[in-house]
């Protein structure tokens, strides 16, 4: 055989063949492998293995293999440094993220640079992973079945001991997974893959990983954002009962000072005191399905399900609004709502591995409580007495009570050293966000981190709760600030615009006042459909005033205010839409007055009346002139309705005027221009008005999927919210609309002097 023709086959073979990648000699190797979840669409993803010692003390003992998925920046030129998530916990899994869709959270860090998701050592697809059989019953606290503590206790202890024996049975090293051990794991990826920097994010648990990377290997992270922070110097046994208490107190206290809570839900706080403790004696059993199986299970409501559903669903911004309403609900004896989230627990305990969070909650925190509760006695002299219910709720914590101590003393893993508690100071750029509403991690975690780090910016978001970036686009629009320039304070105007939580009324007694306002919008639609007949709608009065009242009276005028008052009772009346954003009450005015300006500007002149337009030719005046003052009249009276809607939403959520205006005034322009140069050029107003619902409906609902797959598009996002960009682009982003649709409308009217024309030439 021809010799260059083999080496161009070795070559070839060589390739091919996907080989471990090593930065330099010696390191820690990573070798690429097929992903086991199908690649999200539009992203380019590389998956691969990391192989590491299980010890880092013995470099030549066992290794272990950390599941790594790279996901490659759209960018033709991205930067040099990625973004490194560090999964919560502890003992979560990152890669889990991608094939259930929470991939999305990174597509805007996608635009400028990679984002490597890992499985930290024990968790998700690593080898070994630290899994306990039978941990759904940890996370669920035992609520299928009225167990009191004493019961509990000897079952979780048996089930922890039973776990530490199966794995230790597999050879793994119980000792060897803790915090100090999975920083050495990020610095090693960082060198396998040959990065220079890196830029660290984590969430929860993942920020206590991120503070042990800038302890021990700075040299190597450009910035680090801590969202919902847990720094090393608190102990979660220590103030696990005041945590809970204060995070209930948030939800008593927000609802509160919202009046339309206040009025819905008096004495919130005793109400559900007083539920817990009805619950507590007398507990209700009910019929309910396992959401894993489907199959139909007895669940026993006790008073501390009822703490336990309430203080989880904490974590969820999207669920705060519901809250007052469940604890009502469950007052008055209905118990679907809270049947429902009582399984929270249970789903999320399947995406996370037991053994590994008790190698570290027992290394690093349980081992220090007696001597931090010497030294702390005294130091919640702050926080009144606590209701014996809640003091009894916490002792069922497995990572914040009685019950994870004892888990902990079978557990029997090694202590880890002192450093481990003491807070870690660093000049690496770091950005601290925190959750008003967070019950595990509440502001002052982030504070208490932000005073050893002079590098750092903290905020603290309203009506948010654990994991920031979930909170909307506010906090999105910060960490992308701060990520691209890590020296300079982040654009954080959109925080003062954030507001409480929206409480919602109870769907039992709301859903009547909704179905009202649906009964009379739909009559008012049939009402004009089978009053309205076929005629010439056109006036002969020279002024617009006299067409545009008559084109503008009944629905076009009664329809706008109707649908934002119906998009008001969708907020607080219980429905669930919190993932259809245009119907959300900040977003109202500027998804329904375009539109309606948008259709009826496509009617204001069309060409296909052409006698109409001959009519109009006797004002002995231009006609786009009248064109103008048709657009004036529309800008007039549906922009005194927005003003109207506006005020009020102002009133309800406060925020800016400004902000306000820009949010619909360019919107209106864009697509008024758009319906007004389609009606002249295809000679139907039809067209304009299909076009507008079109624009209006893609825009609305799949504006946010366009961006992420086509981001240069984001000039012409009509519906951008303030804070997913820099304010900067925002405006820009308002400015190009607001002059797209002046130009349309000068188009327009450059074609209504050549209808002008041929309508002259014509009646002559």
């Amino acid at each position: 055989m021809n010799k260059k023709i083999l080496w161009s086959i070795l070559v070839i073979l060589f390739c091919a063949v996907p080989l471990p990648v090593h930065a330099q000699e010696g390191l820690p190797s990573f070798e690429t492998t097929e992903c086991p979840f199908q690649n999200p669409h539009g992203v380019d993803v590389q998956c691969g293995f990391l192989t590491v010692p299980e010890n880092s003390s013995l470099p030549e003992g066992p290794t272990i293999r950390l599941a790594v998925a790279i996901l490659y920046s759209s960018s033709s030129n991205p930067e040099p440094d990625p973004l490194v998530f560090l999964q919560g916990g502890p003992g979560m899994g990152a890669l889990g993220l991608i094939p259930a869709g929470g991939i999305t959270r990174f597509s805007a860090f996608l635009n400028r640079r990679d984002v490597i998701l890992f499985d930290q050592r024990g968790t998700g697809l690593s080898q070994p992973t630290l899994d306990c059989p039978g941990q759904d019953t940890y996370a669920g606290q035992f609520i299928a079945e009225d167990f009191t503590f004493d019961e509990i206790l000897p079952q979780a202890v048996k089930l922890a001991e039973e776990c530490r024996q199966s794995l230790i049975q597999q050879g793994v090293q119980l000792d060897a997974y803790h915090n100090a051990a999975s920083a050495a794991d990020v610095e090693d990826l960082r060198r396998a893959l040959g990065y220079d920097k890196i830029n660290l994010y984590g969430v929860s648990y993942g920020t206590r990983l991120a503070l042990t990377v800038l302890r021990d290997y700075p040299e190597g992270i450009r910035s680090t954002i801590l969202d919902s922070t847990f720094p090393p110097q608190v102990n979660p046994y220590l103030e696990s009962s005041k945590n809970v208490y204060l995070a209930f107190e948030t939800l008593f206290n927000g609802c509160e000072a919202s009046l339309v809570c206040r009025l819905a839900y008096p004495n919130l706080r005793q109400v559900f005191y007083d539920t817990v403790d009805q619950l507590n004696r007398a507990p209700v059993i009910i019929k309910n399905k396992d959401p894993k199986t489907n199959q139909e299970q007895t669940l026993v409501i006790t008073g501390y399900v009822l703490m336990g559903v309430v203080f989880n669903q904490l974590y969820s911004t999207g669920a705060l609004p519901r809250l007052p309403a469940m604890i009502y609900d469950a007052h008055d004896g209905a118990y679907d709502m809270l049947a429902d989230l009582v399984w929270k627990p249970l789903k999320v305990s399947s995406s996370f591995n037991m053994g590994m969070a008790l190698s570290v909650l027992c290394s690093e925190e349980a081992s220090f409580y007696a001597t931090d509760h010497e030294e702390n006695a005294g130091s919640n002299q702050d926080v009144p007495p606590l209701p014996a219910s809640l003091f009894e709720y916490t002792k069922r914590s497995l990572n914040g009570g009685e019950l994870g101590l004892a888990v902990c003393r079978a557990w029997e893993v090694k202590g880890a050293l002192p450093i481990e508690e003491e807070p870690v100071s660093s000049k690496v750029p770091t950005l601290i966000l925190a959750g008003q509403y967070d019950p595990v991690t509440p502001p002052a975690y982030g504070r208490l981190a932000a005073e050893t780090l002079p590098g750092s910016y903290f905020f603290e978001f309203p009506a948010v709760g654990h994991s920031v970036l979930s909170g909307g686009p506010c906090p999105l629009g910060i960490m992308l600030d701060f990520i691209n320039d890590p020296l300079t304070a982040p654009e954080a105007s959109c925080v003062k615009d954030m507001q409480a939580p929206h409480f919602l009324l109870r769907a039992r007694l709301a859903r009547p006042w909704v179905l009202a306002v649906c009964v009379m919008l739909i009559g008012l639609f049939a009402g004009t459909a089978m009053r309205s007949k076929p005629r010439q709608v056109l006036s002969r009065f020279p002024l617009a005033w006299g067409f545009s009242a008559r084109l503008l009276s009944r629905y076009m005028i009664l329809l706008p205010p109707i649908i934002l008052i119906w998009i008001y009772w969708l907020n607080i009346s219980g429905a669930r839409i919190e993932n259809l954003d245009p119907l959300l009450l900040d977003r109202a005015v500027e998804t329904v007055i375009p539109l309606f300006i948008a259709m009826q500007a496509a009617s204001l002149f069309s060409p296909e009346e052409e006698s109409a337009l001959e009519i109009n030719m006797a004002c002995p005046r231009p006609l786009f002139l009248t064109l103008l003052e048709r657009l004036a009249v529309l800008f007039l009276i549906q922009g005194g309705i927005a003003m109207a809607a506006s005020l009020g939403i102002l009133l309800i959520e406060g925020g800016s005027p400004g902000t306000v205006l820009l949010r619909w005034i360019p919107p209106a322009l864009f697509l008024a221009g758009v319906s007004v140069c389609v009606t002249l050029i295809t000679r139907r107003s039809a067209f304009g008005i299909a076009l507008s619902l079109l624009l209006w409906w893609s825009l609305s609902f799949l504006g946010p999927t366009m961006i992420q797959r086509w981001p240069v598009l984001w000039a012409l996002d009509v519906y951008l919210q303030p804070g997913e960009l820099s304010s900067i682009e925002y405006l820009l982003n308002r400015i190009f609309l607001a002059l797209v649709g002046i130009g349309l409308i000068l188009i327009a009217i450059r074609q209504f002097s050549d209808e002008e024309r041929l309508l002259l030439g014509r009646s002559k």
